[in-house]
């Protein structure tokens, strides 16, 4: 590679204009407003092309995976619920169980266990599959 080619490939790596500062600020023009929202004109950015800035494709999910992650939350926390309440019948069938932290305790605890559980069996299946 010549040295024309290099100093050429490197302005084009080292512009301003594939700064991101430039891609964020792409079509801004600041004395318009348009809109009359109070926002300076309509904001668009640049391109998203680049390597180094594209997201991993992990955090998409499928409708499928999403309803497979609530059915099986709730039916882990429902059954949470029961063994909490089988393990601890004899505190519900006292007069502390009108208290409000037990029995908050009793319905939130199961709940967060159950969607945990649902999040970590949903890790495993797309890990194995």
């Amino acid at each position: 590679m010549s040295d024309r080619d290099k100093q050429n490939k490197h302005t084009r790596e080292s512009n301003i204009s594939s700064s991101m500062h430039a891609r964020v600020n792409v079509g801004r023009d600041l004395n318009s407003n348009t809109d009359n929202s109070g926002l300076f004109g309509h904001f668009d950015v640049g391109s998203m092309n680049n390597k180094d800035e594209k997201g991993s494709s992990s955090g998409s999910t499928s409708f499928l995976h999403t309803v497979l992650f609530y059915v099986i939350g709730i039916g882990l926390s429902i059954a949470f619920m029961f063994i909490g309440l089988w393990i601890f019948n004899d505190y519900f069938n006292s007069t502390e169980s009108n208290e409000f932290w037990p029995s908050a305790a009793s319905i939130i605890v199961p709940l967060i266990l159950g969607f945990i559980s649902s999040k970590l069996i949903l890790n495993l299946i797309d890990k194995y599959l």
